[in-house]
């Protein structure tokens, strides 16, 4: 049978959510499972797959969100794609989920494009595109993505035309007061986003995930 599928996993946000499409863009099925946890990803993609009448061996390649996002989360996820590549029979793209939350929005814009999405309380994954996004220059991931705190996030995405968030811009703060166009794609978000970004990116089983986000134990260290 033609491997003609991509697969699409990301587990970089909650739950996990999954999707299959093709690279001509005529085909795309999402599957959402919020309130799925990482060590279900095997079990939840056969039921994806048997439910949509699509076998395992017509995918041809699969993508995995790299982060930020929960370390354990991507852990699991990451693992798994390698273990569904490791044969050789199909392809592994790792792309910044970050790169594939900017992706939602595919209108022009004038101007530079940010991207936000909650980490914990008082901070924030953030990254902002560039002239000519996407790239091979940028590869799998944004031109720049940080991991700051409220008020340096606001300070970072100031000279975005449109910021694109996984949420709801906050009532308050100084991220309500930015004046670019805050975006949410949280009930809209589609991993078929990536599609326009396998071109830019290597296939490969090597690469640092990005995880962004300081372990607990490398914050305290530092703070010593």
């Amino acid at each position: 049978m033609e491997s003609n599928w991509v697969l699409a996993v990301d587990s970089s946000r909650k739950g996990i959510s999954l999707a299959l499409f093709t690279l001509d863009g005529a085909r795309h099925i999402a599957h959402e499972a919020p309130s799925v946890r990482g060590e279900m990803l095997s079990s939840e993609l056969d039921f994806f797959l048997m439910n949509n009448g699509v076998p395992l061996s017509s995918i041809g390649s699969v993508v995995v969100a790299l982060g930020p996002g929960s370390f354990t989360g991507l852990r699991t996820g990451i693992a798994f794609c390698q273990g569904l590549c490791a044969s050789g029979k199909r392809r592994l793209f790792g792309i910044s989920s970050l790169a594939i939350q900017r992706m939602q929005l595919t209108a022009h814009v004038h101007g530079r494009v940010g991207v936000i999405a909650k980490a914990r309380p008082g901070f924030w994954y953030t990254g902002l595109d560039a002239e000519g996004y996407p790239s091979v220059a940028f590869g799998a991931t944004l031109p720049e993505e940080k991991f700051l705190a409220t008020d340096d996030a606001a300070a970072f995405l100031h000279e975005a035309s449109i910021i694109i968030a996984d949420g709801p811009r906050p009532a308050e703060g100084s991220l309500a007061s930015l004046a670019g166009h805050w975006h949410d794609v949280s009930l809209s978000y589609s991993l078929a986003a990536c599609r326009s970004l396998m071109s830019f990116v290597a296939p490969s089983l090597q690469w640092n995930a990005n995880y962004i986000q300081p372990s607990y134990a490398e914050q305290s260290t530092r703070a010593k």
